[in-house]
């Protein structure tokens, strides 16, 4: 961990970051909102894990943003790729060993709460790990204090945004999950399903950091629709919704 923060504090000022970010699946468009922009690729950073899946670009950026200073992660990485859980969380100790102390994570999800449609914004307020992957005791990981989510809802109220609220479950993947899989998880009260961010919460609340998670709605879950589930929903979907989610950002960080 000391040889990674080295690297990054020689590459990029890390000084007076108020808000880390970490993108999810086809979320990368972010970057662009950001100005006076330094950029390193994780594939350079001693131990940085490195992501192999589509949609995640695999970099650093600091830059302003609405005029405060922020770090965005581009890429995380997923335990089907390989990578040991202490692997996954390694970046958030790394914004944590960096002095940042507010985390916002986003997503792209599957809906199975039908309430929900590709392209909503939802607001997670309860992080499940209903198969117990993780083995690490908690089941509900997001029921504390130490978060942003009534800032993240005051941001929407004054933007006028729709922003939704409801449970995501964490499965391990790498394949969108079977419909009997989905049932199972709709019994058990979840409304978004997808294979990141309760991990990175789980830790950022160990590190005492405000965290915060906001999952882009990009396809129904496997037998809620008839449609045939694809990767490239979540690109499309995400391109839709991007205006949405970057003023919402903006808004959040500004406040």
């Amino acid at each position: 961990m000391n040889k990674t923060v080295k690297y990054i504090k020689s590459k990029i000022d890390t000084t007076n970051i108020e808000y880390a970010i970490v993108l999810g699946s086809g979320l990368a468009f972010f970057t662009d909102s950001l100005s006076d922009k330094e950029t390193i690729n994780t594939s350079d950073i001693p131990n940085f894990p490195i992501s192999t899946v589509r949609g995640h670009s695999g970099s650093i950026v600091v830059g302003k943003f609405n005029g405060k200073k922020i770090m965005v992660l581009s890429g995380r990485v997923h335990l089907y790729e390989g990578y040991t859980y202490e692997e996954v969380i390694f970046p958030v100790d790394i914004i944590s060993e960096l002095g940042i102390s507010k985390l916002i994570l986003t997503n792209a999800a599957g809906c199975i709460n039908e309430k929900f449609h590709p392209g909503d914004l939802v607001m997670i307020t309860i992080g499940k790990d209903p198969l117990e992957k993780l083995n690490n005791g908690i089941e509900d990981v997001y029921e504390t204090s130490n978060n942003l989510n009534d800032q993240i809802k005051n941001a929407a109220e004054n933007i006028s945004l729709t922003l939704k609220k409801g449970s995501y479950g964490f499965m391990t993947g790498p394949t969108f999950e079977t419909p009997s899989e989905i049932r199972l998880l709709k019994k058990l009260g979840i409304d978004l399903v997808g294979m990141s961010t309760v991990p990175e919460i789980t830790k950022s609340i160990e590190n005492n950091i405000q965290v915060s998670a906001i999952s882009l709605v990009t396809n129904f879950a496997a037998g809620i629709s008839d449609k045939k589930l694809t990767h490239q929903d979540v690109f499309d979907t995400a391109k839709l919704a991007q205006n949405s989610l970057v003023g919402l950002l903006q808004e959040v960080v500004g406040s």
